[in-house]
């Protein structure tokens, strides 16, 4: 059977990790062999490290030559790898943060690597009102997260070349950051299947159900 790649995307907060964890967990109940993989992880299967302590030394190395697209390999055993945010957001969303002008050259670089890929983006279709709403939702539950934050968006020469700082910080780059994730999944949309979900919160019920048919379509 052909190994397929389903690559999941999106904002904070716009339901990355459930939808892959729920997603993986139903192709499994119906017999399906799944490897989730997950947007953090100090040794993680694809891509570079991603945790408080080496986020930084990922961002630096996250540019072609030092990137380790060559970890974008299919396993032996499961026929579907989802992978949460690790195609896009750990990789082009760096390299804009950085002010590097091709922010599409590692998610190619990974394209090159894989053959049976499909993308799912979760878009907001508000983008700044969702961005304000999920950093006051963490804020409290999660300060460790939101220091994080706020010290890393501070320190990308995009806030820093426009004096961002704090909350204002995330929430300017990652506005920024929603228009060009959109360019980019439809420049890439020539290369793999994609699939957008606008506000899949509003029925994920039926999001999941189309999230499901879309990775499984013609698999073989």
């Amino acid at each position: 059977m052909t190994h397929r790649w389903i690559l999941v995307e999106g904002l904070p907060g716009s339901g990355k990790s459930t939808s892959c964890r729920t997603l993986a967990g139903q192709l499994r109940a119906e017999g399906f062999r799944v490897e989730l993989i997950a947007e953090g992880g100090e040794t993680p299967r694809v891509g570079l490290p991603w945790s408080y302590s080496l986020a930084r030394d990922s961002i630096e190395k996250t540019r072609l030559g030092t990137y380790p697209v060559q970890t974008w390999t299919a396993p032996e055993v499961e026929q579907l790898s989802i992978v949460d945010a690790r195609f896009l957001q750990n990789t082009a969303l760096f390299a804009f943060l950085q002010g590097e002008k091709d922010v599409s050259a590692i998610p190619n670089a990974i394209l090159d690597q894989l053959g049976d890929a499909r993308l799912i983006y979760l878009r907001p279709s508000k983008p700044r009102e969702h961005l304000r709403e999920t950093l006051a939702m963490r804020r409290e539950p999660h300060p460790e997260w939101f220091a994080f934050m706020h010290e890393l968006f501070e320190e990308q020469p995009w806030c820093q070349r426009r004096g961002f700082r704090g909350a204002k910080a995330i929430e300017e780059a990652l506005t920024a950051w929603n228009e060009t994730q959109a360019e980019l999944v439809q420049t890439l949309s020539e290369r793999l299947q994609a699939l957008t979900l606008e506000d899949p919160a509003d029925d994920w019920r039926q999001s999941l159900l189309t999230m499901k048919r879309f990775a499984l379509g013609s698999l073989s």
